[in-house]
């Protein structure tokens, strides 16, 4: 059960105790100065501010706004709901996940959410102390699920093609039977991404395995690399692949900036020497808007990894 990640340096306004917010500028003219930094990063070309729908000024980048786009996702950053907890009120017509903020396999599941515009409102859980009512939601009270006009769906393999067909309008995977198929297999292919996160859990708790488990990590990211021949798995754009994939870039990303856990780079990961594509790959979705309405600071998800792995201890409140 690993973590789920964020932007940093740069990509998101990155908040510590040590930060001074008593001047003359308040944190929204902070938060909007690091937005028109951020603009401009993206396009020198960007003098102006646009019109921005600001709903919030968050502590970090979570639900970064973009010009002329609403986030759609509320309570990304709630506090886990655990065992004795009532079960929240869910209105008529209303959409929700259960989530588990560091969870890759949760994450899937909220990052398509997001990519399909979904107004959804988002239940954190502490999957190891749960609250007995949500097993009538999962029968195994894992995460994530959905829920909606009184259905829910579970498994962040199904759930995808369940928003798909449900809310057709704005589908992701394609309505050509052997495209959609085409694109199934290549997500079933990259699990092997997911298989090479535990390696690194392994380091975390002995760096004597370091050599050994990196060269496996290695070899799947050149894999990965390989089957990488447009901008996005899906072709000119992000799509299925790309989201049920990226969690588990993620995660070793995460793992990166942990000291001698392994050797690649936070900046340009995994690092544009032996794996150009990916680097690409990787920068474009991770700052996409989608990615970064869901995604948690890279510093909590390392921290969380990192606890999981060497004492088994799951802080799902971390930076809350």
């Amino acid at each position: 059960m690993d973590p789920s990640s964020s932007n940093t340096d740069g990509n998101c306004i990155n908040r510590t105790n040590d930060d001074d917010y008593s001047g003359d500028i308040s944190v929204l003219e902070r938060y909007l100065q690091a937005v028109r930094l951020r603009m401009v990063d993206l396009d020198p070309d960007f003098q102006y501010f646009p019109d921005f729908e600001l709903e919030s000024v968050p502590d970090c980048g979570l639900d970064f706004p973009r010009p002329g786009k609403k986030m759609t996702l509320t309570g990304v950053t709630s506090k886990a709901i655990r065992k004795g907890d009532p079960e929240p009120p869910l209105a008529s017509g209303k959409f929700r996940i259960y989530n588990m903020r560091f969870c890759p396999w949760a994450e899937r599941a909220m990052i398509y959410v997001a990519a399909k515009g979904i107004e959804a409102e988002v239940i954190n859980l502490n999957v190891t102390d749960k609250p007995e009512w949500f097993y009538s939601k999962h029968y195994q009270g894992k995460a994530p699920a959905i829920e909606h006009d009184g259905k829910i769906v579970i498994e962040s393999g199904f759930i995808p093609e369940y928003l798909d067909d449900a809310f057709p309008e704005s589908r992701i995977l394609p309505t050509d039977p052997f495209e959609k198929v085409q694109q199934k297999l290549l997500a079933e292919r990259l699990t092997m991404v997911a298989h090479a996160v535990p390696q690194l859990f392994a380091v975390m708790r002995d760096r004597n395995l370091k050599n050994e488990k990196q060269e496996k990590v290695f070899e799947v990211l050149q894999q990965a690399e390989n089957l990488l021949v447009h901008d996005f798995y899906a072709g000119s754009a992000p799509g299925y692949p790309d989201y049920l994939t990226f969690p588990f870039f993620e995660k070793i990303w995460w793992s990166a900036s942990l000291d001698d856990v392994v050797d690649l780079p936070i900046r340009g990961f995994p690092g544009i020497q032996k794996f150009p594509k990916l680097t690409a790959w990787f920068e474009r979705i991770l700052n996409s808007d989608v990615v970064q309405s869901v995604t948690q600071p890279i510093e909590f998800g390392a921290e969380f990894m990192n606890a999981y792995a060497t004492h088994g201890t799951l802080n799902y409140d971390l930076g809350l």
